[in-house]
């Protein structure tokens, strides 16, 4: 199904609590920006989360979403068929996640692949605080 003018690059992955997209001006804001996840208790489940990524290239075919433990078990995986027509645009994703399951402590990948070639990911860190707060 890959029909590739130009190789993808992943432009940015970001997690947040809240993206809020202007369907008229496609402006998005992001609110709650996260670098970290932090809870009071695991196991868990993460109510609500946002990732946002950016894609730049022209491709056709299969994008997955995954987030992986530590010990490299998927925990979160999600597939689609796109298509990237703007070789010189970026190509906007919003990804909602409602109850991410947390179980152990540690750095979380987050990874965007296209036909199962991973193009980007983000490492964010899993810990357990008195201090309860997601980031």
């Amino acid at each position: 199904m890959n029909t590739q003018n130009s190789k993808p690059e992943l432009l940015f992955l970001l997690l947040c609590d809240l993206v809020i997209e202007d369907k008229f001006t496609d402006v998005k804001s992001f609110i709650g920006i996260r670098h970290s996840i932090q809870v009071a208790q695991l196991p868990t489940d993460v109510p609500r989360l946002f990732v946002v990524s950016s894609v730049q290239g022209t491709w056709s075919g299969i994008l997955e979403f995954t987030v992986a433990l530590p010990d490299s078990d998927k925990i979160l995986q999600m597939e689609r068929a796109i298509t990237l027509n703007e070789s010189n645009l970026p190509n906007d994703m919003v990804v909602e996640i409602v109850g991410l399951p947390l179980h152990k402590e540690g750095v979380h990948r987050f990874a965007l692949s296209l036909d199962g070639v991973e193009i980007g990911y983000r490492d964010i860190p899993v810990s357990i605080t008195s201090d309860f707060q997601i980031g």
